[in-house]
């Protein structure tokens, strides 16, 4: 019961997004985003169209990216990959 009393007194502050933070971090919110390319005026912009909130051990509604992270890493195994076509 102590930490949904502490959630509803995190919630409660809507102007300090550190607090949203913890919010997601006490009941492991994940969030899962769907976007679709939308013409504006001029430009090109990723417009979200959907997703799905997922709470807690629930199972992700995708398989999660395993691979490298690190965008020097990326970068790199991109160029590999570029040579070896």
């Amino acid at each position: 019961m102590q930490l949904v009393d502490h959630l509803t007194e995190l919630a409660q502050q809507p102007k300090d997004y550190s607090r949203a933070r913890e919010i997601f971090d006490l009941t492991n919110l994940r969030m899962f985003l769907r976007f679709e390319p939308k013409k504006l005026t001029k430009r090109m912009v990723n417009k979200l169209v959907g997703g799905v909130a997922v709470f807690g051990d629930a199972d992700a509604p995708v398989q999660l990216y395993q691979g490298p992270a690190s965008s020097k890493i990326l970068k790199e195994e991109s160029r590999k990959n570029q040579k070896s076509s």
